[in-house]
């Protein structure tokens, strides 16, 4: 894998290593997403840095990466990155326990302007001087 990782895939998931981030197991809908979006080379997520905890609001799960978290619940039934400004800003407005609810759709950005798609809402987030497009 990039950067130095390695990875080796289970019937119960896959472990994945690497010396910044050490052995962490990714599993189910959010394992699944973190390896089938880039067919099993490391995304722009980056390495795991920790297990999946679960136990959140709707019985849903987050695992954080590098660079933001996955998210998951059986109400929304699939699992989706949170980074970056919209990540800040979904929890200010209190993350998987607030008005938005979990998310449902990666974010999308151009021309410095990104938006993404929770289950009540959308929360949107732009860089300095960017337009919406």
């Amino acid at each position: 894998m990039p950067r130095g990782g390695c990875k080796q895939g289970f019937q119960g998931g896959t472990i994945i290593w690497s010396a910044a981030s050490g052995a962490r197991i990714t599993r189910g809908a959010i394992g699944a997403a973190h390896t089938g979006a880039f067919a099993g080379w490391l995304g722009p997520e980056g390495y795991p840095l920790g297990d999946e905890i679960c136990g959140l609001a709707q019985k849903g799960c987050y695992q954080q990466f590098q660079t933001g978290r996955y998210y998951w619940s059986p109400n929304t039934r699939t699992a989706v990155f949170v980074k970056n400004g919209i990540q800040s800003r979904w929890n200010q407005l209190g993350g998987v326990n607030g008005r938005m609810g979990y998310p449902i759709w990666n974010e999308v950005c151009a021309n410095g302007y990104c938006e993404q798609q929770f289950q009540h809402g959308v929360v949107s987030w732009a860089a300095p001087g960017a337009r919406p497009w």
